[in-house]
């Protein structure tokens, strides 16, 4: 299994499970165990994640649109969407500095 590596100090960090659930940059993400700075899913993760919702917005649109019976298809549309992000988020990129803001 594959750990991601922490850019400060080059520890390794998490699993695929943990590093889906890490969020965007603005985020507050995961702990570094090692150096304790915070890491958050990538630039490229926030784009593709914002794709994926586009496009199930899209997908939504048109389901309403030219489908009689909409309701079930627009909840299943939803969880696909929620899941391909959390997929893309485990198993591609890498872990980057949070960009939070803390006072």
């Amino acid at each position: 299994m594959k750990k991601f590596k922490c850019p400060y100090c080059k520890g390794e960090v998490c699993g695929h499970l943990k590093k889906s659930f890490a969020g965007s940059l603005k985020s507050k993400g995961i702990k570094c165990p090692h150096c304790s700075k915070r890491l958050t899913n990538g630039t490229v993760s926030a784009y593709v994640n914002a794709g994926i919702w586009t496009l199930a917005g899209l997908l939504e649109i048109g389901n309403f649109l030219f489908v009689e019976d909409y309701g079930m298809n627009f909840v299943l549309l939803l969880i696909y969407a929620f899941v391909l992000c959390r997929l893309y988020d485990a198993f591609f990129g890498e872990l980057e500095p949070s960009m939070r803001l803390e006072y």
